[in-house]
């Protein structure tokens, strides 16, 4: 068609649930009030990522007759440019199974000898056992037709586009927390 479009903007929002199932080992002295203590742990863990509309916008030259809607005409850098903004929906949500490695280390005061307070600090490593591939969203639009009138007439045009979104296979996360701890 010779008109030159490019990406101006893509938005896209997604939610992320995870649920552990982590072992570990607790070093920790055996006596005192005052205990720091260490964790080293392995697990598993369930992922889901679910994905909103992404909004996509495209910018293109100014044909000979002007935008033609859906395309709107802006200003971009002091020059007329056809925007164009098309909705992407997702083909699906992502889940994966995982591995995890646990460290972490704290500390815990006891107030008395059945209460106390803590305070800890987690590094989570996780390898999703899905491969790369299968971790990339897919998102499609439907066609959107619409003419443009040029110098020679009108000419028809459409556009449809697709887009993919990955979620990394290995996953960092990092947690702290503070609480109240009870021994009986």
């Amino acid at each position: 068609s010779g008109d030159r479009a490019s990406i101006n903007t893509t938005t896209l929002d997604y939610r992320a649930t995870r649920i552990p199932f982590d072992l570990g080992a607790k070093f920790v002295p055996e006596t005192g009030r005052f205990l720091p203590f260490g964790i080293l742990g392995l697990g598993v863990s369930w992922q889901k990522y679910s994905f909103s509309d992404e909004k996509l916008g495209m910018l293109s030259d100014v044909p000979d007759g002007g935008c033609v809607a859906p395309a709107v005409e802006v200003s971009v850098d002091g020059k007329a440019r056809c925007k164009l903004e098309i909705a992407g929906r997702p083909e699906a949500d992502i889940s994966s199974l995982g591995l995890d490695v646990v460290a972490g280390a704290g500390v815990e005061w006891l107030l008395t000898h059945h209460l106390g307070i803590k305070v800890e600090g987690r590094y989570t490593l996780t390898y999703l056992f899905k491969g790369v591939n299968d971790l990339d969203a897919l998102f499609v639009s439907d066609q959107i037709n619409y003419s443009v009138v040029t110098a020679k007439g009108t000419e028809p045009r459409a556009v449809k586009y697709g887009d993919t979104f990955p979620v990394r296979q290995v996953q960092h996360g990092i947690a702290a927390s503070a609480g109240v701890v009870y021994y009986w």
